[in-house]
């Protein structure tokens, strides 16, 4: 008698696309050959910076991250692999896709597993050595890090004025340093490798959220 219950389990990857809209994949130290030598462009990446929330992959909770992380970014405002053709339903680049793509394969997860215990690729992997640029990165990341916004958030949350000053400093300084990045020539759209998401997008992660008062921008909580 044929099993009306079986289950139709793949053997092989069918194209569905399901993983690339789940969001780019997070690259490792084996993917820095692609990064150097062009393949992966530096306006498709997002660098995920230590302290900012993120989806867990495995479990699928939202946790502040304790690595940072270099992704490809997601189409439009979602987290859909930029390099994904919705039309088509495929990967644009699939010839030269990155390790934890290489390794997916849903009906066997073992492999992907084991990359996702390997080291993540940083800006400092790929940057320490660019003349001046790693300096700006560092200076950025003392100025604009995510625990010391941590540590100004829950002051605004308890009411702290000056914290909210020193805070929205902290925004000022992010904005003036990309427009500057791009009045100089560089590309607008290398600044979310470079720093990560503007201070200002990350508020939300902390309760907090910018408003406008008598023509100035303020800081209030959520």
């Amino acid at each position: 008698m044929q099993n009306e219950f079986s289950l139709d389990i793949p053997t092989e990857c069918r194209r569905c696309g399901t993983c690339c809209r789940k969001g780019g994949p997070t690259l490792r130290l084996e993917d820095r050959p692609l990064v150097e030598a062009g393949a992966l462009a530096l306006r498709l990446l997002v660098t995920i910076r230590i302290g900012e929330i993120a989806r867990e992959p495995e479990s699928g909770r939202l946790v502040r991250v304790e690595a940072e992380m270099i992704k490809l970014k997601g189409a439009g405002s979602g987290w859909t692999c930029i390099l994904f053709d919705e039309a088509r339903n495929l990967c644009t680049d699939y010839d030269r896709r990155t390790a934890e793509c290489r390794a997916m394969s849903c009906w066997d997860t073992s492999e992907i597993e084991r990359i996702m215990k390997t080291s993540p690729l940083s800006r400092r992997d790929l940057l320490y050595d660019v003349a001046g640029v790693w300096d700006l990165v560092a200076a950025h990341e003392r100025r604009c890090g995510l625990s010391g916004m941590e540590a100004l958030s829950a002051a605004v949350r308890d009411g702290d004025e000056p914290a909210a000053d020193e805070l929205m400093a902290m925004i000022r300084y992010d904005r003036a340093l990309r427009e500057l990045l791009v009045e100089k020539g560089g590309d607008a759209q290398h600044l979310e490798f470079l720093f990560g998401r503007p201070v200002e997008c990350l508020l939300d992660g902390f309760g907090l959220r910018l408003y406008q008062k008598d023509g100035r921008t303020e800081i209030a909580i959520m």
